[in-house]
Parts: structure tokens; C-alpha cells; sequence
């Protein structure tokens, strides 16, 4: 959670001329924090999966 955080804000710090309004970079930042705790889900799924498959 904290990773996808800290990508979320990172995304939404850096400059970009396409984003210039605050709300255009909060909207870029969450999209960024969605998509990686989606990653994370995903892994930590397949992680869970491979145990169990292993058991």
C-alpha cells in the first residue's frame, strides 16, 4: 500500500504541460495508485494461488 502511495504522489509531482491544472495532476497521481495496487492484488493473488497449489 505504501509503495502504491508514494508512486500515486510521485505521478502526481512531476510536471507535465498536458496536466498543468492540480486537478488534472490529483486525477493522473490516483490513476497511478489504482493501477499499481492493482499489480499488487494481482501478485499477491498469484502468490496465494502457487502455495496453494503447492500444499
Amino acid at each position: 500500500m505504501l509503495i502504491s502511495l508514494i508512486v500515486g504522489v510521485v505521478a502526481a509531482a512531476i510536471p507535465d504541460a498536458s496536466a498543468n491544472h492540480w486537478s488534472d495532476r490529483c486525477r493522473r497521481g490516483f490513476r497511478a495508485f489504482v493501477a499499481t495496487m492493482t499489480l499488487y492484488i494481482a501478485f499477491v493473488l498469484m502468490v496465494v494461488a502457487v502455495r496453494a497449489a503447492l500444499v
